[in-house]
């Protein structure tokens, strides 16, 4: 794996340095488990945007991300930019060194939208479920689990849960992840349920 010292937009892949002055920061492994990263060490992660009522905000700079900057760790699910608010003690932020953008075989930026999982199924009229909030932390989640148990309950066979906007974490989703649905997406705070009716049963509205 070899980087570029190129400016780093939004979702592309990119390594960061933790500066050796800098206190350890604890971050989402991808398979959701906490892990450290200490002074020095060269890590990946993603430039983005993160707009919270109740934690730390931050954005790309225009132009993107530029090499030898030092920009600030957004959210433990690896986001990094600017900050855009007041400083917040969560153990995941930090400041962190750009090094570059990460290139595939062909000599370009590989970019997390290139591993996205495209949908081969068309749409069969499935209803569409909304949970909103006017915050972070105030029981979104919580509410779609409900929504969740009680379609599978009423004999739903397929029922797809997705994060559609924020920072969500590998153990947030897995708060779905129970005997209620078999599906779950993570996108980039609206909670977003999308089902199947079983047989002949007609979709819920």
């Amino acid at each position: 794996m070899q980087f570029r010292s190129v400016c780093g937009g939004e979702g592309d892949i990119c390594a960061f340095e933790l500066p050796r002055a800098a206190f350890p920061i604890t971050v989402e492994a991808p398979d959701g488990r906490v892990m450290t990263i200490a002074p020095g060490d060269v890590f990946l992660a993603t430039p983005g945007y993160r707009e919270s009522t109740r934690w730390v905000s931050g954005r790309i700079p225009a132009g993107g991300l530029v090499p030898g900057d030092h920009y600030w760790m957004l959210a433990a699910s690896g986001v990094v930019g600017e900050l855009t608010g007041d400083l917040l003690s969560d153990t995941h932020l930090g400041p962190v060194r750009y090094l570059g953008a990460v290139c595939g075989d062909s000599g370009k930026t590989l970019n997390i939208r290139q591993f996205a999982i495209m949908g081969a199924e068309q749409d069969r009229n499935a209803p569409v479920y909304l949970v909103l909030g006017t915050s972070g932390d105030v029981g979104k989640t919580t509410a779609g689990i409900a929504v969740l148990r009680a379609l599978r309950m009423k004999g739903y066979t397929t029922v797809i849960a997705l994060k559609a906007t924020g920072t969500s974490s590998f153990e947030e989703i897995a708060g779905f992840r129970c005997d209620t649905c078999f599906r779950l997406h993570r996108f980039r705070s609206a909670d977003h349920l999308s089902v199947r009716p079983h047989g002949n049963k007609r979709p819920l509205r």
